[in-house]
């Protein structure tokens, strides 16, 4: 029992009901360690260094052994390495120089060349066209011959009729900067599914200025190049109306706004005897000679025969016995709903391009 409860000896048990400061007086009588106890420690710390330092030699045979006989502790013994660290101190890139446009000299237009038809340097000044017939790679081409002196060439926006023939749409600018100075020109065409109109400009290259519109036609060939691209677009898109449209009428009917706002009607051989025999009228009859006619309120309407446009006359002008097929197609106008916009397609016999 003294052994429990001799304050002397190691305690099993807390004696919560023992007074505090009894307890703090038999703590301050315990007589202090001596230094051979700290002594102790060290000797056997000294103990665990030098038996580590015998035992480092054999650590990698060890885990050599242990690898072998155990593989899957091979991630866990030995870590896998990184790539040794490459520095290469040959040589360092230095920053790119910041480009300033400069003023160019008054016969700098004499000695530049362009390489494309859609740029000429004539009396100290650059000419340029844009044409609808223009490609992506025209527009890089146009803006290579800008930098030669210090201008940017910007396309901002460009759109393209379904086929991805002509440009539609085009929003461009150039621009000339040099410290607190600019000049700038923009230009804006739109022409929603036909065509743009050519359009240019020139740049006086000493004083920096930049001017828009139709100034290009001063340089003979560019006037050429933009009536030869005018008249082989437009003999293009007329040869192939009918292609042109269809393609347009089905982007119209992906959009479910106007799903609704859109129909056609569809008349082949069966139908058309139909109507010729009987008579009836349905956008379309037949007179007594059996030749085609178009109702009084569609007679205002875009007529495509053999996918090629063409007029009210000539369809008026088929009879029954060249009918291959009749399509009507009718939608609102975009800019003026309560108009309908209305277009026949005519196939004959020898037509090209079938339905």
């Amino acid at each position: 029992m003294k052994t429990f409860t001799s304050p002397e000896h190691f305690t099993f048990t807390n004696h919560f009901n023992q007074s505090l400061l009894k307890s703090r007086i038999t703590m301050m009588n315990k007589r202090k360690s001596s230094w051979k106890a700290f002594g102790k420690y060290g000797l056997f710390i000294a103990s665990i260094w030098v038996c580590a330092a015998f035992t480092k030699p054999y650590r990698e045979e060890v885990q050599k052994i242990i690898v072998q006989k155990v593989p899957e502790l091979k991630a866990v013994l030995i870590p896998p390495q990184a790539p040794p660290s490459v520095h290469f101190n040959d040589f360092k890139l230095a920053p790119a120089p910041l480009a300033v446009a400069k003023t160019a000299s008054i016969t700098l237009s004499d000695t530049l060349l362009s390489k494309t038809p859609y740029v000429v340097f004539q009396n100290n000044r650059l000419y340029w066209v844009l044409t609808h017939k223009c490609t992506l790679q025209d527009l890089a081409n146009i803006q290579d011959e800008f930098r030669k002196i210090g201008w940017s060439f910007s396309v901002n926006q460009i759109k393209f009729d379904p086929i991805s023939h002509f440009i539609t749409a085009i929003n461009l600018e150039t621009i000339w900067t040099h410290n607190d100075k600019k000049s700038q020109c923009q230009s804006r065409i739109d022409d929603a599914k036909k065509p743009i109109a050519p359009t240019g400009g020139y740049i006086e290259i000493a004083r920096n200025f930049c001017s828009a519109g139709r100034s290009y036609t001063a340089v003979s060939s560019l006037a050429d190049l933009a009536q030869k691209d005018e008249n082989e677009v437009y003999d293009w898109f007329h040869a192939h109306r009918y292609e042109h449209f269809k393609r347009e009428y089905q982007e119209r009917r992906k959009d479910p706004a106007n799903h609704k706002k859109m129909s056609l009607s569809e008349f082949k051989e069966s139908g058309l005897s139909y109507l010729c025999q009987t008579g009836a009228r349905n956008q379309i009859y037949f007179s007594s000679e059996k030749h085609l006619r178009i109702e009084s309120f569609y007679r205002d309407a875009l007529f495509i025969i053999d996918n090629q446009t063409s007029t009210l006359e000539d369809a008026e002008k088929l009879t029954i016995n060249d009918l291959y097929a009749v399509h009507c197609y009718a939608w609102h106008d975009d800019e003026n709903p309560p108009i309908i916009k209305r277009t026949f397609a005519i196939f004959t016999n020898q037509s090209p391009i079938l339905p």
